[in-house]
């Protein structure tokens, strides 16, 4: 089965050094003991490997043996090959793709254009061009073109371009070009270029380019070139190009481009409350990073 898997810097997991394009195996699997781990939702893997200091890269699974029965979607399996490496605009595509492909009508309705439909509990909602949807408890919405989907607590939603999705409490939301997205506590919210991306606290937020995401205490934010990533107390803001901030104990990394809007340098810090601020925005200039004023907006 598909998934995704982080890693540090250097390929390396708990010790462990991988190859992209190789297949690694062992005889045994048990969830955070032995074999090999992965996310089915890829912006899970951001709750074990933060955007600031990793990679990330999309893998194959054999004989998965266990998965956590709550909270996210963390796979063991004895069988992993390593396929390729997505950047964050990689993995917040993937996560739309995730959460599109989960929102199929069950038990719920479907309406055509213009029209809404609406589950009930453990449902499902599906909507057409301009429409909305919305689904229960565990349920999944998805609305079209212009559209808006809203999902209950643990529930998945997805909307299409200039739509908007929010989802309950370790729910997750995609929303396309130009559209927002929203996630309740411990979930996680993608928005494609242009758009925005919040999740609560322990969750993950990204966006694209000229996107902006935000994610409270110990939540990690990315967002795309030219973006804005903001992140509260001990949580995880990156950016390239753009701009960041965090709460106190936050980790703040943004890449510095060039004239072509290629990288050439990263700079990091931690919000101390002396050196860097907390909830200021900064910028990077010259290797440094520097405070954003009020006219620089």
């Amino acid at each position: 089965m598909k998934a995704y898997k982080g890693f540090n810097e250097n390929m390396t997991c708990r010790g462990f050094q991988y190859e992209e394009g190789k297949t690694y195996h062992e005889e045994e699997a048990i969830l955070c003991k032995k074999g090999f781990h992965a996310c089915e939702n890829p912006l899970d893997t951001f709750n074990y490997y933060a955007p600031a200091n990793s990679v990330y890269h999309e893998v194959d699974l054999d004989e998965v043996a266990e998965r956590h029965s709550d909270g996210d979607t963390k796979l063991c399996a004895k069988t992993i090959r390593i396929g390729a490496r997505l950047d964050v605009a990689g993995i917040c595509k993937a996560h739309f793709d995730y959460v599109k492909a989960k929102c199929i009508p069950a038990n719920g309705r479907v309406a055509g254009d213009k029209e809404s439909a609406a589950a009930g509990e453990r449902g499902s909602a599906a909507a057409g061009e301009r429409g909305s949807a919305a689904a229960g408890y565990q349920g999944s919405a998805a609305a079209g073109y212009q559209g808006s989907a809203a999902a209950g607590y643990q529930g998945s939603a997805a909307a299409g371009n200039w739509g908007s999705a929010a989802a309950g409490e370790r729910g997750s939301a995609a929303a396309g070009n130009w559209g927002s997205a929203a996630a309740g506590e411990r979930g996680s919210a993608a928005a494609g270029n242009w758009g925005s991306a919040a999740a609560g606290n322990w969750g993950s937020a990204a966006a694209g380019e000229r996107g902006s995401a935000a994610a409270g205490e110990r939540g990690s934010a990315a967002a795309g070139e030219q973006g804005s990533a903001a992140a509260g107390e001990q949580g995880i803001a990156c950016c390239r190009g753009g701009k960041v901030k965090g709460g106190m104990g936050a980790v703040i990394v943004i890449a510095e481009l060039d004239e072509d809007g290629r990288a050439i340098g990263v700079s990091a810090a931690i919000v101390d409350g002396k050196k860097i601020k907390a909830d200021t925005w900064y910028t990077v200039k010259d290797g440094e990073l520097v405070e954003v004023k009020d006219y620089d907006r």
